[in-house]
């Protein structure tokens, strides 16, 4: 995820840069999700693309976590607690980089 914040933007143009033959080592080193993860990046992907955004950015939080559980069918409490842990680690990353690129924006 935090590959996919930092040249998931870029994609396009990293691309080109293969079609012309250069070396790309972004691409080169980009992870691969799992297949039995998919369901926990596409969770959260779903649940940050929802992020409510006022002055900063809020973490994503566990009634919305668990109202994503719900609707996709999953009652399994060690899948959920998995998920619940997982999207945590994901959501921190994703907070961090935000807080980045705010202060970057205010010069500091």
């Amino acid at each position: 995820m935090v590959w996919e914040l930092e040249w998931g933007p870029h994609i396009a143009a990293l691309k080109k840069r293969v079609e012309r033959g250069d070396p790309v080592p972004a691409l080169e080193n980009m992870p691969t999700v799992f297949d039995d993860l998919r369901w926990v990046y596409d969770g959260f992907s779903e649940l940050n693309s929802q992020r409510r955004v006022n002055q900063v950015p809020n973490r994503i939080n566990v009634v919305e976590v668990d109202t994503w559980l719900t609707l996709n069918g999953i009652d399994d409490p060690d899948d959920r607690l998995f998920f619940w842990r997982m999207v945590r680690a994901m959501d921190s990353a994703w907070m961090d980089r935000a807080h980045k690129e705010i202060k970057r924006k205010m010069g500091k």
